[in-house]
């Protein structure tokens, strides 16, 4: 691990505006994103996990600039420099020069791609828009990049509508990789796949890691899948950081309520081997959260303390933040999850095209 991150994000929130009466006044905001803070250095994977409407994909889309912060840092460390740069101050050319470094892979491959565009256009998109190539050079470049996710180059011509969840899903990575990114932004990349497939796109991901040197920010519900692919694990809960650890200490002892009780919902084909732990209550709203502790409705353990006092993301051991106030006393069940080695296919064999 590099001494300097390659991003770090720094009390990032994004506040959406509820607007009511014929004036259309705020009168509240929805706290998509509260004070979220972490970094991802050179090489990893941070896995961001949680709960449907937790914030995962808002705190993504921030990252990319899809959407402007309302507050918080997001500084990218570019190899050329050891100062970093403040994404949320870019705009215009300096913000469409950095997306080079950084690239978005989206959730559902059947929407992300252009039905009325061949893959040979939707891969080489970038290149045009960066105007890196001329149009030769552009197919050659595609054809490397169809190589690379496993795809036969022939196809290249051919509609998405010709091709299966699983091989769109590769189009979409060889699209990102286009422009050779230092950051790729994985916004649930095999949720919308069969579990045969994910596991493939997963192989694929890890190879294109190696081979290129990538850094992942992995966004996922399915911890599993997270356990499988991240180096550490940073877990979301209304719009917050909860409990950041890697990944092998945060499965196997979680020091945080709510990250006990979701690894406890993973799936394991033993029937006899434990009982999952129900939440009681519903998730909190982050248009109305509670007070102090977010996670305090819900929480067996929870004091005078957590319902009054909002609690810090410290670190109890080294690497390993939580915010939680009895983090120290308390002894929660951790989970082993048995994730089978995939075995890495072999490239295609090189094709010459007629």
């Amino acid at each position: 691990m590099s001494k300097l991150p390659v991003l770090e994000v720094k009390n990032l929130k994004q506040w959406f505006p509820v607007r009511a009466g014929w004036r259309n006044k705020i009168v509240n905001h929805v706290k998509a994103v509260d004070d979220v803070s972490f970094s991802i250095y050179e090489g990893e994977t941070l896995g961001l996990v949680g709960e449907s409407g937790c914030g995962k994909t808002t705190t993504a889309r921030c990252i990319m600039r899809a959407l402007d912060p309302t507050d918080g840092k997001i500084l990218y460390y570019a190899e050329d420099t050891q100062q970093p740069i403040d994404l949320t101050e870019l705009r215009g050319r300096e913000l469409m020069d950095i997306r080079r470094e950084i690239q978005l892979v989206f959730q559902d491959p059947f929407t992300s791609l252009n039905p009325r565009m061949r893959v040979l256009d939707l891969v080489g998109e970038p290149l045009v828009i960066h105007g890196t190539l001329d149009r030769e050079a552009r197919v050659q470049r595609v054809i490397e990049l169809m190589r690379s996710v496993g795809l036969r180059p022939e196809y290249m011509r051919r509609y998405p509508h010709a091709f299966s969840g699983g091989e769109r899903q590769r189009i979409s990575i060889a699209r990102s990789l286009a422009l050779q990114p230092r950051l790729m932004v994985l916004d649930e990349p095999v949720s919308a796949l069969d579990v045969s497939v994910q596991a493939q796109v997963l192989n694929l991901l890890l190879k294109l890691q190696n081979e290129f040197g990538l850094t992942y920010l992995f966004v996922a519900h399915d911890l599993s899948v997270v356990k499988h692919i991240s180096t550490r694990v940073a877990v979301m809960y209304v719009g917050r950081i909860v409990e950041t650890a890697p990944t092998e200490q945060l499965y196997t002892n979680p020091k945080h309520p709510y990250t006990a009780a979701l690894l406890s919902a993973v799936p394991v084909p033993d029937p006899n081997r434990r009982k999952m732990s129900e939440l009681t209550g519903e998730v909190a709203s982050p248009a109305n959260p509670p007070s102090g502790c977010y996670f305090h409705p819900r929480c067996e353990f929870a004091v005078d303390r957590c319902r009054t006092e909002t609690p810090a993301l410290r670190e109890i051991e080294p690497g390993h933040h939580v915010r939680c106030h009895r983090a120290d006393e308390l002894d929660l069940p951790g989970v082993d999850i048995l994730v089978e080695d995939i075995q890495i296919e072999p490239p295609p064999q090189k094709v010459t095209l007629s």
